[in-house]
């Protein structure tokens, strides 16, 4: 039995490593279709190659008089701060590229996208506020064809990136600063639940507010209460200026709820802010 078994798991072996060996030169092809034309860097370049901040820039390492040594830092690095798309190939078919560096990695490239400042500041906060811009790191290619050696701990062959840092630290700090002692709210109306308007500091007839509970059908363990409406009118409610409430019931009209002496009853006021962007009527700014 062992040795009719034996051939039969040596020809499943062979297709497996022969699709292996095949799909290294897929890899290849796939890499020599790159538009890898670019601002060309060849001869002497033993010191590395450093470039920053470019527009949509393709590098292209050729034809070197010596491997790419430096005694510090990558060998090739680059990078753009302003998520611009990048590409960088090192060699040629016929010709490879060596990259030896001492301490660091052999190619980084990264892309850093940052969303801009609005331009305009918030009248009433009186500075710049997020908005919606969205800024990405842009697209990296590496096309390598060098035979690159790193000896330094976590020097890597190649490390490619593309990500945002979101928005710049003066921005965020100048939030994170923001001092709230410079602003107040103050009341300038009040609605009664008929819909009349009543003034700041004046008793409002309160009402009884009618709601119902409402189960969610997708949890019943989740619940809200849900506004019907008013009910019976009794007592009144007096708000502020500064927002504090106020609330007094007579005996005529606490008889009018129906409720014994002796039981408590928990009477709240449900406070609406209107229109609170409307900064010249309502919110003061000092």
């Amino acid at each position: 039995m062992k040795k009719a078994s034996s051939p039969i798991r040596h020809c499943h072996l062979r297709p497996l490593a022969l699709a292996v060996l095949l799909a290294f030169p897929v890899l290849a092809a796939a890499a020599d279709a790159q538009a890898c034309v670019g601002t060309a860097f060849t001869g002497d370049r033993r010191a590395g190659i450093m470039v920053t901040q470019p527009p949509p820039y393709v590098l292209d390492i050729y034809d070197l008089s010596f491997p790419i040594a430096p005694l510090s830092g990558p060998a090739v690095q680059l990078s753009s701060q302003s998520g611009a798309a990048l590409t960088a190939c090192t060699g040629r078919p016929a010709a490879v590229v060596r990259l030896t560096p001492a301490t660091g990695s052999g190619i980084v490239v990264a892309s850093i996208g940052r969303p801009a400042v609005p331009p305009t500041r918030d009248a009433f906060f009186d500075l710049a506020l997020p908005g919606t811009d969205k800024a990405q790191g842009g697209e990296v290619l590496v096309v390598n064809r060098a035979n690159i050696v790193t000896t330094a701990r976590g020097a890597h062959g190649i490390n490619a990136s593309s990500n945002t840092a979101g928005y710049p630290e003066a921005m965020i700090d100048a939030l994170r600063n923001l001092n709230l002692a410079r602003f107040r709210f103050d009341v300038t109306s009040v609605v009664a639940p008929g819909g009349s308007t009543g003034g700041v500091g004046v008793p409002v007839t309160a009402a009884l507010v009618q709601t119902r509970e409402v189960i969610s059908p997708a949890d019943p363990a989740i619940k809200r209460t849900e506004f019907v409406g008013y009910g019976i009118e009794a007592g009144s409610f007096k708000v502020g200026v500064d927002g504090g409430v106020e609330f007094a019931i007579s005996d005529d009209d606490f008889a009018k709820l129906g409720l014994q002496t002796y039981i408590a009853q928990d009477m709240r006021a449900a406070i609406v802010l209107v229109d609170a962007i409307d900064v010249q009527n309502r919110i003061r700014h000092i």
